[in-house]
């Protein structure tokens, strides 16, 4: 479900020594699965936009999530979306509805609650557990036939602020990407 351009420049923050190895040594960056990851399981991307990673560079090391901004590094890559599940298409979007409906269902069936997305508290990153929730199911789904598994994931997030009031553009909105498939990232230097 691909109708963008096959590859993309993106950037990914993390650990510098971690990035190093990448770079240097060729090492695939770890999955994130955390269950707050809004397009599922993988490693996460900024399409086009250094400076997304800077900012989340630097909200990471006021939450300390890092010891200094000195530990943190970001890689550069040409990321080839191969077989993307592109959320900008309504095809995208139809195949996480479908996965929607399929989780309430199963939670229905075996007397579970359905993930709830958490609201954002002053402007830092929401906990997204129906969103992550939902991706994957769909991306399990799809792994299930044969050949039919999804590479990467494409989808846009408005984020912050909105820059005007009335308006409906939003100061952090970007483009992301969760790499599924490690030979869809060709690393190009450290940041």
């Amino acid at each position: 479900i691909v109708s963008f351009p096959n590859k993309i420049k993106a950037y990914h923050t993390g650990r510098k020594d971690v990035i190093e190895d990448v770079v240097n040594r060729g090492v695939d960056l770890k999955w994130s699965s955390s269950d707050r990851e809004w397009l599922g399981s993988g490693v996460y991307f900024w399409a086009y936009s250094v400076e997304h990673a800077k900012r989340w560079r630097d909200l990471g090391y006021l939450l300390s999530w890092w010891s200094s901004s000195n530990d943190v590094a970001i890689l550069e890559a040409d990321i080839e979306l191969k077989n993307c599940l592109n959320l900008l298409e309504p095809k995208g979007m139809k195949v996480l509805a479908d996965a929607a409906r399929d989780l309430q269902l199963l939670c229905k069936r075996n007397a579970l609650r359905v993930p709830q997305n958490s609201r954002p508290v002053y402007g830092l990153p929401v906990e997204r557990r129906l969103d992550c929730a939902i991706t994957n199911l769909a991306l399990l789904t799809n792994e299930l036939i044969p050949g039919n598994g999804f590479d990467t994931v494409l989808g846009a997030f408005e984020d912050g602020e909105v820059i005007f009031p009335g308006s409906t553009f939003r100061r952090t909105s970007h483009l992301q990407i969760s790499v599924r498939n490690h030979r869809c990232i060709k690393p190009l230097r450290m940041l």
